[in-house]
């Protein structure tokens, strides 16, 4: 009777640890293939949002133009085959006038350039006809186009395009930068170009303004242009960079 319960006790510890072998191996399994389906699945999801967020973020571009633009015209043809015209008598800058309100240097004009040869053209021409000298402007070319404009390599068609040739003609200096710049980095060239030529102070401005002198008179500033006390936009900034 011994030996046969200790058979049936064998048996039965067998058949036990055989059956909880096989529950483990189950669950092990049912766990792993749970694991598995929610790694599938937050997979799915995270392409899913990429997949969307890459639809997002996906560039809209405009349409196609259906149209040619007509090509740039010449906006000053006459300073190729002429001297510039003069500019009118009550705007045109006493000689040394600078020196008369105790400044130390005549003050430079900066003017930034990048594209759009044009609207600088009309930039630099407004502040010639409001009385600012044009060997006090400089015109600072920050195309990126290196030495191909100064060389007359680029047409007029090219939005860079700066021609020298015309800004001389008109007394303007052209001061060119190594590497196409930022804003801010221009700024920062601005103030070099100032420390390397010595200039104490300097007006700056945008390429894309009409500057104008106040012809029609403007109360407790001026009186109309031919008026006796008239000041042009130039005498007006001397008077002002003077009381700074």
């Amino acid at each position: 009777m011994v030996t046969l319960r200790s058979k049936r006790l064998v048996y039965q510890t067998a058949l036990f640890f055989s059956l909880a072998t096989l529950i483990f191996v189950a669950l092990r399994t049912s766990v792993a293939q749970g694991l598995l389906f929610k790694f599938k699945t937050s997979h799915t999801i995270i392409d899913q949002d990429n997949k969307e967020n890459q639809e997002v973020r996906h560039p809209k571009y405009k349409p196609t133009p259906t149209y040619t633009p007509p090509p740039i015209a010449d906006p000053f043809p006459a300073l190729a085959t002429s001297t510039p015209p003069p500019i009118p008598s009550y705007n045109k800058p006493e000689e040394d006038g600078w020196k008369k309100m105790g400044l130390p240097i005549a003050p430079p004009l900066v003017i930034g350039f990048t594209r759009s040869w044009p609207m600088l053209l009309q930039t630099v021409v407004s502040y010639i006809t409001a009385g600012w000298p044009p060997e006090q402007i400089y015109v600072v070319e920050n195309t990126g186009m290196q030495q191909a404009n100064a060389r007359g390599q680029l047409s007029l068609q090219h939005p860079w395009f700066l021609d020298h040739a015309a800004l001389k003609k008109l007394g303007v200096t052209v001061i060119q930068t190594p590497v196409l710049l930022t804003f801010a980095q221009l700024q920062n060239f601005y103030l070099s170009v100032s420390y390397a030529r010595e200039w104490p102070y300097y007006f700056w401005s945008h390429m894309d303004v009409l500057a104008l002198s106040h012809e029609d008179g403007f109360e407790n500033l001026t009186p109309r242009a031919g008026d006796p006390g008239y000041k042009s936009l130039y005498t007006l900034c001397l008077e002002e960079l003077n009381r700074s």
